[in-house]
């Protein structure tokens, strides 16, 4: 192999490992906080039922908790409006 083939290959592995490494040193724990998930149907109703049904799994995951939010709206355009601010819990 080249010397100039053989830099390039370790300057290559180098970046890669890199690359690799770098998420794994800045990661941090998430969730930091509880996760709410925004929906547009009615309390009691089927999604509203399945989120609860789920928190408590992922609590014992994450250590977070999860709250279900209803934000009445048609066609899908409040609930992802409602997301663009603070959360629920500080709003």
């Amino acid at each position: 192999m080249k010397p100039e083939t053989r830099s390039a290959v370790a300057l290559a592995t180098a970046l890669a490992a890199a690359i690799a490494a770098a998420p794994a040193v800045s990661a941090d724990e998430y969730p930091t906080r509880p996760v709410e998930v925004i929906h547009q149907f009615g309390p009691g109703g089927g999604t509203d039922l399945f989120v609860r049904a789920i928190a408590t799994p992922f609590r014992e995951i994450t250590g977070q908790n999860m709250v279900s939010v209803s934000v009445q709206g048609g066609t899908c355009r409040q609930p992802p409006a409602s997301c663009s601010g603070p959360p629920t819990a500080t709003r």
